[in-house]
């Protein structure tokens, strides 16, 4: 929570500055930042980057599967982040592979830009190789904007 805690603290400063015409180079550094913690699900890009680190690794990926979005509410009031508006995207992944393989999948998941949780991950041995369950959270920030519309302001979910 921490890590969103201060991505989410990150781009609300870059986005103050960008409001105010401070900083120049504001949009790089947002879009450095949503890369980690995008302003919506992505889920095509989910599902490219799971391929991608099947690909790598020599393993077969059988299915990628999500759920509904849920808004993520289980923390203090003093972590300050209902602010925020976080979200999770389960996702369930089956995949088949060695044992060796199937851990560096865990560890490409754990170091990749975007922020997930593994939350739960089961693994039986077939024949030849394993194969592993896993449900992982996708983070995502869905943020509340303000628009102009003919003078009046209109709120604008994204």
């Amino acid at each position: 929570m921490n890590k969103i805690k201060d991505l989410n603290f990150k781009i609300k400063i870059l986005e103050e500055k960008k409001n105010s015409n401070i900083y120049e180079n504001y949009s790089d550094e947002l879009i450095k930042l949503s890369l980690y913690i995008p302003k919506s699900e992505d889920n095509s890009k989910i599902i490219n980057r799971l391929k991608s680190f099947c690909e790598t690794l020599s393993l077969t990926l059988y299915s990628v599967d999500f759920s509904s979005p849920y808004e993520i509410k289980n923390y203090s009031k003093s972590d300050n982040i209902n602010v925020m508006n976080l979200y999770a995207i389960p996702v369930d992944v089956e995949i088949k592979g060695s044992y060796e393989n199937l851990c560096n999948f865990i560890k490409c998941c754990e170091e990749d830009e975007r922020i997930c949780q593994i939350k739960s991950l089961d693994i039986k041995r077939n024949e030849q190789s394993y194969i592993a369950h896993l449900q992982i959270l996708y983070y995502y920030l869905k943020s509340v904007e303000v628009e102009e519309d003919f003078g009046s302001d209109n709120l604008v979910n994204n």
